[in-house]
């Protein structure tokens, strides 16, 4: 009885290692990237440490949102178009919080 449980929660570890839960984002997503664009192994993985380099300032819910939106992809160009919106996305944030404190120096103290 103890190798039959022993044997189960193996095989139930193992399946949640290969599953999204356990995996990073970043890695779930160069992993799309590269099946869909047909690239290395190498790149693959160079992809995945970039994007873990970038996920600080990207956020854990935009890199989860990118790997969702790639493992809907069904071609290189709609994985291509993930990525450059999450690129979009994140400078449109970065913007807003740019002109935010541009806006902030402008006022005069008296006024803020």
């Amino acid at each position: 009885m103890k190798n039959a449980t022993a044997l189960l929660l193996l095989v139930g570890i193992g399946g949640l290692i290969g599953c999204d839960v356990v995996t990073p984002a970043p890695q779930r997503a160069c992993s799309q990237m590269a099946k869909l664009c047909e690239l290395g192994e190498e790149d693959a993985k160079d992809c995945s440490n970039e994007l873990a380099k970038v996920e600080k300032s990207l956020g854990r819910e935009r890199m989860d949102k990118l790997a969702s939106c790639l493992k809907q992809s069904t071609s290189c160009a709609e994985a291509g178009g993930c990525m450059a919106g999450t690129g979009v996305d994140a400078i449109g944030d970065q913007m807003n919080k740019f002109l935010k404190g541009f806006s902030r120096a402008l006022t005069p103290a008296h006024e803020r």
